[in-house]
């Protein structure tokens, strides 16, 4: 059984000039249009907790989980209405250190500032039954860190949510996807029961859970490119891909 695991970031409209990483963004209507073609299909879109039977194989069903980077405001004002709308739920990964800040670690790089949601704006997420995730301190590349650099980033991060919104912090996602057999090891010293990249595909139960694939959905992901990347093997195919040409 292979699960469709969907990464966000931005729900908004891309600005149109002098910015990079326009293809963060996926716009209110896009997002409503994917959400109601879940709907229709008969999938429920889930957070990682709500899908965790299903991705240990112990239930089947008709589930995609939902899964946003970083914390950005758009999240909170454009997709936890269309969200509730549907009944579905969704996990945020977020940056514990820049709460109701921007994005520090790449506004200079983009050109582009985006407001990162404050605690009141979380709570009401978590209260509308979301649920939130560690994406790290200040979202560095963890692959370039020492191993205590490594600790403060990913440990410190999950008591720091805990504590601050008195909720289980079960899983993480790598900041830029990037990972390597030392950051894993502290994850899982960490006690995350999951982990999440951004290695394309579906997540297939039995798969290594702190090394979980997903598929990214990009700006230009109009329904059909949706629906392909989702519920085919397009994104399989596509890793192997580029796994080949690297070699």
């Amino acid at each position: 059984m292979r699960i469709p695991v969907l990464c966000y970031h931005n729900i908004s409209r891309a600005p149109y000039f002098n910015v990079k990483r326009r293809s963060l963004h996926t716009t209110p209507l896009n997002f409503y249009l994917q959400m109601k073609l879940l709907h229709i299909l008969g999938y429920k879109g889930l957070s990682v907790s709500d899908a965790w039977d299903y991705l240990m194989g112990k239930k089947f069903g008709k589930v995609v989980v939902l899964t946003f980077d970083d914390g950005y405001y758009d999240n909170f004002k454009n997709a936890l209405p269309i969200l509730k709308k549907f009944n579905f739920s969704a996990t945020l990964f977020v940056v514990s250190d820049l709460i109701g800040s921007y994005n520090k670690w790449y506004y200079k790089e983009a050109n582009m500032i985006k407001p990162l949601m404050n605690e009141d704006e979380i709570k009401i997420w978590i209260d509308s039954g979301m649920e939130i995730g560690s994406h790290t301190r200040t979202h560095p590349i963890l692959t370039n860190l020492k191993e205590k650099e490594l600790e403060d980033e990913i440990i410190n991060s999950k008591e720091i949510l805990e504590r601050k919104f008195k909720v289980e912090i079960k899983h993480f996602c790598y900041p830029y996807g990037k990972y390597n057999d030392l950051v894993v090891s502290v994850v899982k010293k960490a006690n995350y029961l999951s982990a999440w990249t951004l290695d394309r595909g579906r997540f297939k139960v039995g798969d290594d859970i702190l090394r979980g694939k997903r598929i990214n959905i990009p700006k230009d992901a109009n329904i059909i490119r949706f629906y392909i990347k989702l519920f085919t093997s397009y994104e399989e195919k596509r890793a192997l891909s580029i796994v080949q040409t690297i070699l």
